[in-house]
């Protein structure tokens, strides 16, 4: 498609309105996202806020030559869940090793806990609202654009 159509940065291809794949012409990348509702400290006096969130795992890496993919969106999913059951409907300042209940120390603690179990994970995107919220690179080939 490349010779077809000049400054093709990229073809992505979506599987679900939730988990989707690119390749660049060098690198291959899936993104999976998952959305969760949590609690964070409202005052002083031990009240909460509740707050929906949305989190994007992206990953990247060579292909697997026997399945031909990155790796399966049913496996990042399974690798995600029991973080996403501690996230889920739960006070976010009472994670253990979180700094506080700001979406960059959320980001953070899901880093930590997440890529042990997936080391193609290159960067995590967590949204407050839908143009608010924080982005965590750990490679560089994942300087691509927010979906």
């Amino acid at each position: 498609m490349a010779d077809t159509l000049p400054g093709l940065a990229w073809v992505e291809v979506r599987e679900t309105h939730s988990a989707g794949s690119q390749f660049d012409g060098r690198r291959f990348r899936i993104w999976k996202e998952q959305r969760f509702e949590s609690a964070r400290p409202f005052n002083d006096q031990g009240a909460y806020t509740g707050h929906s969130y949305l989190v994007r795992l992206m990953l990247s890496g060579e292909l697997d030559q026997a399945m031909g993919w990155l790796l399966d969106f049913g496996d990042v999913k399974d690798r995600f869940k029991p973080i996403y059951r501690q996230l889920d409907h739960n006070p976010l300042d009472r994670l253990s090793g979180v700094r506080g209940g700001d979406s960059a120390s959320v980001a953070e603690w899901v880093h930590a806990h997440l890529s042990p179990l997936v080391p193609e994970l290159a960067r995590i995107d967590l949204m407050e609202q839908e143009l608010r919220g924080v982005s965590l690179m750990f490679r560089d080939d994942m300087r691509w654009p927010l979906l």
